[in-house]
């Protein structure tokens, strides 16, 4: 009896703890929805509150001033029913091959500019769903570990405020008005598969990944977009 009791004690701290890491304010989903990239030039979003005075968003996008004072805080809103965790497995299924050279677990963001050397990029064609990503150009990354303790969490966020390993730094330097961003966020891990041995690589041209021999540099297995926003500057 006494083994049930505590047994059933721990059953209810577990779902507790569960409980409180999952605590995203309602009025997130409520006022814009899941699938989507919060930015917000004026600090990180919280988690436990919605503050609508921190964002300036407007058919159907955020806009954030030019200038290389501008900061970059983004929270992902993931789809309805995703975790970070069950996303992360996702991927670790899906691209299993490389996992036995695992290294870390982590979060992606990255962002695509509409501007080029100062001009503006021609014949964009922006993505039409969730699932697309940008094509006319590379993308710059952000990334951040990715811990077990939030696998339950549906949101993640980051601040500019040296959270980032990225250059995302170097885009507001040189950011002008009517330039457009492209925000994704992805889960996925990093590995480093020795040089010689038999690496799985993603074939753009083919759209498969493929078997390679390896050059013993770091590689990332990456998950399809979980959230995406698009950003302007003003």
């Amino acid at each position: 009896m006494k083994k049930m009791l505590v047994l059933s004690l721990m059953v209810l701290l577990s779902a507790v703890s569960v409980f409180a890491q999952d605590d995203l304010d309602p009025a997130y989903a409520k006022n814009f929805g899941r699938g989507i990239m919060l930015v917000s030039h004026v600090g990180l979003p919280t988690r436990a509150k919605c503050d609508m005075s921190m964002f300036d968003y407007r058919d159907g996008k955020f806009f954030i001033p030019a200038g290389a004072e501008t900061a970059f805080n983004v929270r992902a809103l993931l789809p309805e029913g995703v975790t970070l965790g069950s996303a992360l497995e996702k991927v670790k299924k899906d691209q299993a091959e490389n996992l036995q050279h695992h290294k870390e677990d982590l979060c992606f963001y990255k962002v695509w500019s509409s501007y080029q050397d100062g001009s503006p990029i021609e014949n964009i064609k922006w993505p039409a769903n969730l699932k697309e990503e940008p094509k006319w150009a590379s993308s710059t990354d952000g990334y951040s570990s990715l811990a077990p303790d939030v696998y339950s969490w549906v949101s993640a966020g980051m601040s500019y405020q040296g959270d980032f390993r990225s250059s995302f730094w170097s885009m507001m330097l040189t950011s002008q008005p009517g330039e457009k961003l492209y925000v994704t966020f992805h889960v996925g891990f990093e590995y480093q598969v020795p040089g010689g041995q038999i690496e799985s690589k993603w074939n753009d041209v083919l759209q498969k990944f493929e078997n390679v021999t390896s050059t013993g540099m770091i590689g990332y297995a990456c998950s399809e977009p979980l959230a995406a926003s698009t950003v302007e500057f003003k």
